[in-house]
């Protein structure tokens, strides 16, 4: 889930994202798929769909790697919306929030991983240079140059 993260963050960067011409060449099958997974990946009601896509691969024993920043947020929430203290004393409430939120992420952990490395992919990605979003951005125009705005 981690990494659909980082392919869907890289297919709406404003460079790829305003490549109409090119994205009217892709298959309908890829541009469905696509819809699916940015549906999953909806922020709407908390990240539901995705929570809810997490638990179901999680009941099937398949091991994943969980998308972290929910996690990652809950505790802000749980930590910065609670109180540590109540009345002097350790709010205990705030510490089994703060447990079931880390419980979440702990429990893939123990499923095992059986990872077929496939070498020369990753050989062929390092070739790759790394580009800011400036140097993207102008790489985007010579492929689809903006469109002179009506007057």
């Amino acid at each position: 889930f981690n990494m659909l993260l980082a392919v869907h963050s890289g297919l709406s960067n404003s460079s790829i994202h305003r490549l109409t011409n090119t994205w009217a060449h892709v298959s309908e099958k890829l541009i469905s798929l696509r819809e699916k997974t940015v549906d999953v990946l909806s922020g709407q009601k908390n990240s539901k769909k995705l929570r809810d896509k997490m638990n179901e691969v999680y009941a099937e024993a398949t091991p994943c790697c969980p998308y972290l920043g929910i996690y990652l947020k809950d505790i802000v929430f749980t930590d910065d919306g609670n109180p540590t203290y109540v009345d002097g004393k350790i709010n205990f409430h705030k510490c089994v929030f703060m447990y079931n939120v880390m419980f979440q992420v702990l429990r893939f952990q123990k499923r095992s991983y059986n990872i077929t490395v496939h070498f020369p992919f990753f050989h062929h990605l390092n070739k790759f240079e790394r580009m800011d979003d400036t140097k993207l951005f102008a790489l985007s125009l010579l492929r689809q140059p903006k469109l002179p705005r009506p007057d």
